[in-house]
C-alpha cells in the first residue's frame, strides 16, 4: 500500500528489517524511505496519506495486527508523531481510531468511535 503527493514523496507500510510488524513510511529522493515509527507503546502502524507539505496520517495499532489491536488516528509531521485524540478537543464526541486523508491546509478526515460503538466520520481542522 502506498501513496504519493504532488512532489513525489510516497507513504505506506513496510515491514522494518528483522521484523514481522508493519511500520508507517515516507520515501522522498532526499532521505530515502526512513521507518516513521508507531506511537508510543504501539507495534503495529500504516501512513494512508500524505499532503504537499510532507504530512503524513494514518493508523498506529497496539495490538499484534490492525485487526485485534486498539487503533489510534496518527499524523506523523517533520520528524515528530502525533496521536490525534491527545490532539483533539477536551470532552471531543468521538474516539479517533484512523486518519485517512489530509489536505494542504491541514485539514484531517477519517473514522471515529462514539461511545455507544457507533462508528462516524470526522473533519479535524487545525487551529492556528
Amino acid at each position: 500500500m502506498r501513496y504519493i503527493n504532488n512532489r513525489g514523496d510516497v507513504t505506506g507500510t513496510s515491514s522494518p528489517p528483522d521484523s514481522a510488524t508493519h511500520h508507517p513510511f515516507l520515501w522522498t529522493k532526499k532521505t530515502g524511505m526512513p521507518d516513521l515509527g508507531v506511537l508510543p507503546g504501539d507495534n503495529v502502524g500504516a501512513g494512508l496519506e500524505i499532503n504537499n507539505q510532507g504530512d503524513v496520517v494514518g493508523v498506529s495499532v497496539n495490538g499484534p495486527d490492525p485487526l485485534s489491536g486498539i487503533s489510534s488516528a496518527a499524523l506523523w509531521r517533520t520528524g515528530e508523531k502525533f496521536d490525534l485524540n491527545a490532539l483533539a478537543l477536551p470532552g471531543a464526541p468521538l474516539y479517533l481510531m484512523t486518519a485517512c486523508s489530509i489536505n494542504d491546509a491541514g485539514q484531517i478526515v477519517g473514522i471515529g468511535l462514539t461511545n455507544d460503538g457507533s462508528l462516524h466520520g470526522y473533519l479535524a481542522t487545525p487551529i492556528p
